[in-house]
């Protein structure tokens, strides 16, 4: 179970990412056996200790692994109540007991479903054919030429500075349509403001149930964990390799390579001495 900053990793050097949306990877563990992961720094990915100085840990299962992050999500141990969470679930995942589980969490914890994709990665690269062709609603939702994904997201808009209608783009936005060729409806135009905001209101009220629900996260050390026949999982960090020049990473990965080719030239020498 993993919770990644958008479009970022761990550590997060780049200041590439969005710290304020995570992505949530891997609903294909029972929401109820035992994990745990470690808790780093978004930024630098260094572990996160308590005032003992013990590194801190969230689990016991895969279920309350997902909710902590719920509360505090993946930049340090602070609370973070105005976030946002994508997750995916697939079709085949649906099929199973296992993603159900994840469905039926996804549903209590105020996620919405956004749209139903299909995955050109698994279903190539043709198109469906002329736009004026009729639609027969029946390409992708046969199993051997399809590939669906349901995509879902919570907006959690509980904070001492919410928004008080997150549907209302910015004005630079709307001033554009009037030279946009390829425009289409949004969402915030299907509804007047009143009821946006409205809505939002019982949104609100949602999502703080579930907020004081999960409470406040409580870490756990390595000691603890094994005391509970819990895995303990350290976090995953990514290459050390940045994005970069091709000349820059390749005069670095030259020194490595000089590094580790030195003592094997010193070791043939003395051997042929």
């Amino acid at each position: 179970m993993e919770f990644l900053r958008y479009g970022s990793r761990i550590p997060g050097k780049y200041e590439y990412g969005c710290c304020a949306v995570d992505i949530i990877q891997d609903f294909k563990q029972d929401p109820d056996e035992k994990s745990s992961i470690e808790v780093v720094s978004g930024d630098s990915g260094n572990p996160l200790l308590d005032y003992t100085g013990n590194q801190q840990f969230l689990g016991t299962t895969y279920r309350d692994i997902f909710n902590q992050r719920l509360r505090i999500g993946t930049f340090s141990k602070a609370d973070m109540p105005n976030h946002v969470f994508f997750a995916v679930l697939t079709d085949w995942q649906l099929k199973t007991q296992v993603g159900l589980k994840w469905l039926k969490i996804l549903k209590d914890s105020g996620f919405e479903f956004v749209r139903a994709t299909d995955n050109s990665v698994y279903t190539g690269t043709s198109l469906y054919g002329s736009p004026e062709d009729e639609y027969d609603g029946e390409e992708c939702y046969d199993d051997e030429d399809c590939h669906l994904n349901y995509i879902f997201a919570l907006y959690r808009n509980i904070g001492s500075t919410r928004v008080e209608n997150p549907f209302e783009p910015p004005a630079a936005w709307t001033e554009l349509d009037a030279d946009t060729t390829n425009r289409f409806q949004e969402i915030y135009e299907l509804l007047p403001r009143e009821q946006w905001i409205g809505g939002e209101r019982a949104r609100y009220i949602k999502h703080r149930e579930v907020w004081d629900k999960i409470g406040p996260v409580t870490f756990r050390t390595r000691e603890q964990l094994e005391e509970l026949k819990v895995p303990v999982i350290l976090a995953g960090k990514f290459s050390p390799n940045p994005q970069e020049e091709a000349a820059i990473r390749e005069s670095r990965n030259n020194v490595k390579k000089n590094v580790y080719e030195s003592p094997k030239k010193a070791v043939k020498t003395a051997w042929s001495l």
